[in-house]
């Protein structure tokens, strides 16, 4: 080897082992970024940042942004960009309605049957569309019950609750190939002359609440749940105690109570009686395969995905970003599928293959349920914000762009950064967990250029973290 090559080779080794935080050092940052993260007490090195205009090809901060990091509900970025180019905009979810034999003058001494399609946002009213159209065939009087073939995801048993225990709490809710209303009940508070009324929808007809709310004239909070104390440990008798201020008129908290069977027996037998038809006194929900022979009496087809990844990014539906996750497994979206089923593994598999494909670093990149309600899952700041580049340039941008927060204006960015100059400036996806607050999405800055932005930080001093984003976000937009 030559004496040139040779230092070439010494010249291009000693850059690969240098840390990518030698392009961008601590005492470069803006002072504002600086100074906001001491004020936080936020050690440099549980922060990464990539900022990179969409026109350019390199980024003009790139802070220790290739370090794996938890990107908490940033990862849903992955998921629905992952969706938009592998299902496509237009994709939509079906969920069919069957019966295995004939009814006899509207009599189905059979059960009827579900076939689950993994609709990510099948909810009360859907249900109730789907009740009329069945009534309107003729079918009056269901003997044998409702039998939902939820075998479309292949899930693991009793997911409620594993991220933190929080069995009752709506994010926590599982995804599931026939899910309805997120298996949400709402329990509604109003308060009347002296009293706290409470009520529950849906409601089995076996539940009693036991109440001790005194109704207060106290200005009504932001969190007026605070005030409230619940004791949801048994479904069939909730106790709900505490203080509740008149000046909040109706209210409505909405919990995970009941499995998904009994769930849907409690909904359909309340729709159904509603609609005029009749249910057997034994009428109960369970879960099994469609028979070959069943026959369609109709099919539900969702919203496209184009809308359903707003509701995933705006508001940071758990359980939404779950069932697109997984559906990225049972489409052919996969090109070495061995699942029968949607499994979160090979949801995996089939969003690294196609990040690899578009000559993205998968290595710091792990996925556990493509929600960002993980412990495990990672990325680095700057394998997303090449993704997010990517995304501008694609076909889908458009789709991809208007399902994130505006900052200052709504979903997650609603109450940030309101009459300053980046209100309506930036798309921007948040992510929160205990140790983890994190921001991505794109800043059109004072001079008319577009900046992909991602910050990520991990550490047990994170909730101090906003004003560091809020500082990055009005530095980039005063670009």
């Amino acid at each position: 080897m030559s004496r040139t090559l040779l230092c070439l080779a010494v010249l291009v080794s000693l850059i690969s082992l240098m840390p990518a935080s030698a392009q961008t050092s601590f005492a470069t940052l803006p002072a504002a970024l600086r100074e906001s993260l001491t004020q936080a007490g936020l050690s440099p090195d549980a922060v990464s940042f990539f900022i990179q205009p969409v026109d350019a090809v390199q980024p003009v901060l790139d802070f220790q942004a290739r370090q794996a990091q938890n990107p908490a509900s940033v990862i849903k970025l992955v998921t629905t960009y992952a969706a938009l180019e592998l299902l496509g905009p237009a994709y939509t979810w079906r969920t069919q309605f069957l019966l295995s034999g004939a009814h006899n003058q509207g009599v189905v001494t059979g059960p009827l049957f579900i076939r689950g399609g993994g609709d990510p946002r099948l909810l009360q009213q859907h249900l109730w569309l789907v009740i009329r159209a069945l009534r309107a065939q003729g079918l009056q009087d269901l003997r044998g019950g409702l039998v939902v073939d939820r075998s479309l995801f292949d899930l693991p048993a009793d997911q409620a609750g594993q991220f933190d225990g929080e069995v009752n709490r709506a994010y926590n809710t599982a995804p599931d190939a026939f899910l309805v209303n997120f298996k949400s009940t709402a329990i509604h508070f109003w308060p009347q002359t002296d009293t706290v009324g409470v009520s529950l929808d849906p409601s089995p007809a076996r539940v009693t609440i036991r109440t001790n709310i005194k109704l207060t004239d106290d200005t009504c909070p932001l969190n007026w749940r605070n005030g409230l104390k619940f004791d949801l440990s048994n479904p069939l008798r909730l106790t709900i105690s505490g203080q509740y201020p008149r000046s909040c008129g109706p209210r409505a908290w909405f919990v995970s109570l009941y499995d998904a069977d009994e769930y849907l027996a409690t909904l359909w037998s309340a729709l159904w009686r509603e609609s005029g038809g009749k249910l057997s006194r034994d009428f109960r929900v369970r879960s099994d395969i469609v028979p070959t022979d069943a026959r369609v009496m109709y099919e539900l087809q969702s919203p496209v995905l184009a809308d359903i990844i707003r509701d995933v990014n705006k508001v940071s539906n758990n359980v939404m970003a779950r069932q697109v996750f997984l559906s990225l497994s049972v489409e052919p979206a996969m090109p070495e599928r061995t699942a029968r089923a949607g499994q979160a593994e090979h949801s995996a598999i089939a969003v690294k293959h196609w990040l690899t494909g578009k000559g993205i670093d998968t290595s710091t990149l792990v996925l556990e349920n493509g929600s960002g309600l993980s412990r495990s899952e990672r990325f680095s700041a700057a394998s997303l914000g090449k993704m997010l580049l990517l995304a501008y340039r694609s076909p889908t941008m458009p789709e991809f762009m208007a399902s994130l927060p505006i900052v200052g204006v709504d979903g997650t960015m609603r109450r940030r950064l309101n009459s300053s100059p980046v209100q309506g400036m930036a798309h921007i996806k948040t992510g929160t967990l205990t140790d983890v607050r994190a921001v991505a999405g794109y800043v059109l800055s004072a001079s008319g250029r577009r900046y992909v932005v991602v910050s990520i930080i991990n550490s047990p001093k994170a909730p101090a973290a906003q004003p560091v984003h809020d500082a990055l976000l009005a530095w980039v937009q005063a670009l």
